[in-house]
């Protein structure tokens, strides 16, 4: 899939190890650029800066945020405001049609070979390889699979050897941008008054809420009006296949993870497969599917707990953007409107407000700790492969 997160453990894999082939299958004829606004949070910037790509990100349109506020409902009266640009790390919005623009320009130009109009229909296994069946005939064998493909996952589907779809929550989303002469147009005071600012403002009601920030230089603007959902998987891996991104851990839209925890997935992904396969150059092709086997399963170990408290995270934010007015929404706001705006360390019943829960969201570093874990996975794993040449030894 060629989504935010296929590009990124695209481009991952080739600056890890620009000897490692990497292929992109994309289901749609063109890689239509299209979307609407979305979030790049502290954690995605950090990898996205180790990759190279947020400078161009900038170039592109993405633009720092000064604060997030939220609002009452019912008269637009601000219960809090964040600040964003006082920070360490910063937050960024951009057009997601723009952001993909620049993964896609930058994976091709490092050499990623992408296919379009092909729809993947299987993936078989071989003792060590895989065949990826497209639905015209086509057929593409590789040392590893990667399933970037979404909620609607194919992939998946032969990781778990059976169907597995997504359920309606009920929960639904309008999205849409309009330009800055659309809404000035309108002549509404209270709306002029928003144009001013470079922030995300949102309004939080009974069971909805709404989001509306600037983008493309405060020349559109984005509006959204509050999916799917499934449990966790058992495994995200089978041998040399493995899943990312929404295939693997779909999560509601209220916390602007869900790319971020895509392009932490891509950029892990690409990081390990460049050093294994630097260490694993001289090895047989069934000693290295083997040991990739192992990695994967490194990798989802690495992804598994983190990506399950954002999901859980999510689920906790809708709980408290959607208060019905009553004691429980009047504390929300009540906490939220004493949290002290310059120096944002207390604790919060609300995670959004919580100082230590946003702190290990944004602030861990998923890279540094993942080359600490692949370390400790190579000693281990070579420890593991002399003890079998030892056995195979005596027995022989």
């Amino acid at each position: 899939g060629a989504g935010l997160g296929g590009l990124t453990c695209a481009i991952a894999c080739r600056r890890a190890n620009p000897a490692l082939k990497v292929t992109v299958i994309e289901r749609t004829p063109a890689i239509l650029t299209v979307g609407a606004g979305i979030h790049i949070p502290p954690n995605a910037c950090r990898v996205l800066t180790r990759l190279g790509l947020l400078e161009k990100l900038k170039a592109a349109g993405a633009y720092q945020q000064d604060f997030f506020r939220l609002r009452k409902y019912a008269d637009g009266e601000v219960i809090v405001a964040k600040p964003l640009k006082t920070r360490t790390e910063k937050v960024y919005v951009m057009h997601r049609g723009d952001f993909q623009r620049v993964l896609l320009d930058e994976a091709i130009a490092l050499g990623v070979q992408i296919l379009t109009g092909a729809e993947v229909v299987d993936v078989t296994r071989a003792a060590d390889t895989q065949y990826v069946s497209i639905k015209d005939g086509r057929s593409v064998e590789a040392d590893v699979v990667i399933g970037a493909d979404g909620l609607w996952s194919q992939v998946r589907d032969v990781v778990l050897n059976r169907p597995f779809s997504p359920a309606a929550t009920g929960d639904l989303a309008y999205r849409g941008t309009f330009s800055y002469a659309q809404l000035r147009a309108l002549r509404n005071k209270r709306l002029d008054k928003l144009l001013q600012k470079s922030d995300t403002q949102v309004w939080l009601g009974p069971g909805k809420h709404a989001v509306f920030y600037p983008l493309r230089g405060q020349t559109e603007y984005n509006l959204v009006l509050m999916l799917f959902h499934f449990k966790e998987l058992d495994q995200w891996t089978k041998g040399t296949i493995t899943l990312m991104g929404d295939a693997s851990h779909p999560t509601a839209p209220y916390q602007g993870q869900g790319a971020a925890m895509a392009v932490e997935d891509g950029a892990i992904l690409g990081m390990l497969l460049g050093k294994f396969q630097h260490h694993t150059v001289a090895a047989s092709r069934e000693k290295r599917a083997a040991c990739a086997s192992s990695l994967f399963e490194l990798y989802e170990d690495l992804r598994k707990e983190r990506t399950k408290v954002n999901v859980e995270g999510a689920v906790h934010t809708r709980h408290y953007y959607h208060l019905p007015d009553g004691p429980e929404q009047q504390a929300r706001d009540k906490e939220l409107s004493e949290l002290p705006s310059a120096n944002w360390e207390a604790p919060c019943m609300f995670n959004w407000g919580d100082a230590q829960y946003q702190k290990d969201l944004l602030g861990f570093d998923v890279l540094a700790d993942a080359e600490v874990q692949y370390e400790k996975w190579e000693k281990t794993a070579v420890y593991r492969a002399r003890i079998i040449r030892y056995m195979l030894r005596l027995i022989n």
